[in-house]
């Protein structure tokens, strides 16, 4: 029969010989983050958003290298419209994972399309900028897609040379990016045709937030403050603005010396975005 001291010692290495220095865990540990977990999935089917988060986070602090819970956890941020605490999360649990299982493609395709829902542009481009591997046609879209959101257009250029020509059936968005990348960096006889495509889709309900959230790329990057405000000014109507659009737009006021306007902007912003 197990006594209590037993079930309480941590004997047990959890993380790979390649993690220093290791993870030890208690049967209690393993048990609580087994029940833990179960509760997440239950909380995320009735929809309790915060006690899920909770579960998650107490079920990985029991057991920290129990893969298919970081996915879960993982999966359940990219779905989430949560606080910065969980930008933060997304980043961290994704690199740990990433770590654990050293660059696993399948979790490299989870971490890069889940930064990439968050917003997290800048993290996917430089992480997977240093890695000396080939990419999925999955990861390669992320990356493609924060790419252009970073204003990396060479990076984009090269990617769009490995990606495959059916990529615009398999991601339903990526019509809508290459239109955006067209408008910015296509041939010039064509920019303004692929302009006009991508605002097409603004009387589209399915499409609408992402085309504006595209043209505030476009417009910043052909100095268009006209166009920038009206796509900054739907999305803030609609609760879809992110922090770093609303950076690019601080960013082209003030490079056009508007500075009372940046200003008023600055002060009206409230201190915490929905989403960045």
């Amino acid at each position: 029969m197990l006594t209590i001291p037993f079930l309480l010692m941590r004997l047990w290495t959890v993380t790979p010989q390649h993690i220093k220095p290791p993870t030890r865990i208690s049967v209690l540990d393993f048990i609580q983050a087994s029940a833990l977990r179960r509760s997440a999935e239950r909380a995320m089917e009735k929809s309790r958003l915060e006690e899920a988060s909770h579960a998650w986070r107490s079920s990985i602090a029991n057991h920290p290298a129990q893969l298919d819970t970081l996915r879960g956890y993982l999966e359940f941020l990219g779905k989430s419209q949560g606080s910065h605490e969980e930008m933060h999360e997304a980043v961290r649990i994704g690199l740990w994972l990433l770590q654990l299982n050293r660059t696993n493609q399948t979790d490299l395709d989870l971490v890069t399309m889940v930064w990439e829902q968050r917003g997290l542009h800048r993290e996917v481009v430089q992480y997977a900028s240093a890695l000396d591997q080939t990419f999925s046609q999955e990861t390669q879209v992320s990356f493609f897609k924060s790419a252009f959101q970073a204003f990396e257009f060479e990076r984009c250029s090269e990617l769009l040379k490995t990606l495959s020509p059916q990529v615009d059936q398999m991601d339903p968005e990526m019509p809508l990016y290459h239109m955006a990348y067209l408008a910015v960096r296509g041939p010039i006889e064509t920019v303004v045709q692929n302009h006009q495509a991508l605002r097409g889709y603004y009387t589209d309900p399915q499409w609408q937030d992402l085309a504006h959230q595209l043209n505030c790329i476009v417009s910043a990057e052909r100095e268009d403050l006209i166009d920038l405000q009206a796509s900054i000014l739907f999305l803030r109507n609609h609760g879809n603005l992110r922090f770093f659009q609303q950076m690019v737009y601080w960013q082209l006021l003030l490079d056009s010396t508007m500075v009372l306007e940046l200003a008023a902007e600055i002060h009206q912003f409230p201190p915490e975005p929905v989403t960045v």
